[in-house]
């Protein structure tokens, strides 16, 4: 079924993923007509979160220990996938967030005490929220 919901910024699109036993699976709709736009299939199910990103041409899922991004530069176009790469910022933590704060892609973790800064497909930086007694 259905895990996660997330509305594009214009409001026309809609996001699912949902999980099975076998894979996560990935959905845009143009949900006023009820049509599908995209999907993909995911390998495995250790994916938590999803949300569509500055605009309706991208969107970021998050998982275990890996974020992938969803990009198009036209509307027309479909949307090409990329892995996020985490080469700075080496982490065990899960990413089990991800949002679109003022255009910047930020990911939470299991932790609650640390935030992951995006530029484009791109770690770059840790940001540690607050600290635990």
């Amino acid at each position: 079924g259905v895990s996660k919901l997330s509305f594009s910024p214009s409001g026309e699109l809609l996001l699912t993923m949902g999980n099975n036993e076998m894979n996560s699976t990935i959905g845009v709709y143009k949900w006023i007509e009820r049509r599908l736009l995209f999907t993909a299939r995911l390998p495995g199910l250790g994916f938590y979160d999803c949300s569509f990103l500055s605009s309706d041409n991208s969107f970021g899922i998050c998982g275990k220990d890996l974020v992938h991004f969803w990009t198009k530069s036209e509307s027309h176009e479909p949307y090409r996938h990329y892995r996020g790469s985490t080469n700075l910022f080496p982490s065990q933590l899960q990413m089990t967030s991800i949002a679109c704060v003022d255009g910047a892609v930020v990911t939470g973790s299991t932790s609650g005490a640390i935030l992951w800064l995006w530029e484009g497909r791109v770690l770059v930086k840790r940001v540690e929220v607050f600290r635990f007694p």
